[in-house]
């Protein structure tokens, strides 16, 4: 096989993360123009949280407050700190570095999003969660993607095929959970939580794209 033929199957993969990255940036602009301009989203996100707000008993938000913690500022930043500890007790620094950037730069990259629109938060006074800031994006729903794909990423890259089974649903569970809950627990909009995973995924493939040629491949 040619080195033309070598390269073909990588360009492909990376013209496919290019075209995601640009749909998922897309969605979070649309979405953001959407919640500030057309009539038919905010209804639709105020009608969402009403019916949640009316229908969701105590001990479902109890479950869901829960849930949300797996992805709050305390839990990514311990989360961060562990992974990056071990794994520089393992000497892989370049994966230290870009697992670091992933999770912290995601947080700029939220921060930054929610300044400039400036949406303000549902009303949410059931006592179980109180949140603060700004709402679009939820930056819970971009840091559960970033987080804990990144760390499946890893872990695939890195375990025995047998052991790689169960880790990619169980990535996909906890994110689309924690994103649940934002909504449930009435802190965020649904269009929220769904611009939160589209800026979350656009930054989650970026990282990887990197990491895939600046990291060594395992042995």
């Amino acid at each position: 096989m040619t080195t033309g033929e070598n390269r073909a199957p990588a360009t492909t993969a990376l013209a496919i993360r290019a075209a995601v990255v640009a749909g998922a940036a897309g969605v979070v602009v649309a979405l953001g123009y959407l919640s500030r301009t057309d009539g038919r989203m905010a209804r639709f996100d105020h009608a969402v949280t009403a019916t949640l707000a009316g229908s969701a008993s105590d001990a479902v938000l109890a479950l869901f407050a829960t849930i949300t913690t797996l992805a709050n500022n305390e839990t990514l930043t311990a989360l961060c700190i562990g992974v990056a500890a071990l794994l520089l007790w393992w000497r892989a620094w370049a994966l230290t570095a870009v697992w670091v950037a992933a999770v912290a730069g995601n947080g700029i990259v939220n921060r930054s999003i929610k300044a400039l629109m400036q949406r303000t938060r549902p009303v949410h006074d059931h006592g179980w969660i109180v949140a603060d800031g700004w709402s679009f994006p939820s930056g819970h729903a971009s840091g559960a993607m970033v987080a804990y794909g990144m760390l499946a990423w890893m872990l695939t890259r890195h375990l025995r095929a047998h052991r790689r089974v169960p880790i990619v649903p169980l990535a996909v569970a906890t994110i689309l959970l924690v994103g649940l809950s934002r909504v449930v627990l009435q802190v965020h909009y649904a269009s929220d939580v769904l611009a939160g995973f589209a800026s979350g995924l656009a930054w989650l493939l970026i990282c990887i794209t990197v990491a895939e040629r600046v990291v060594p491949q395992p042995r």
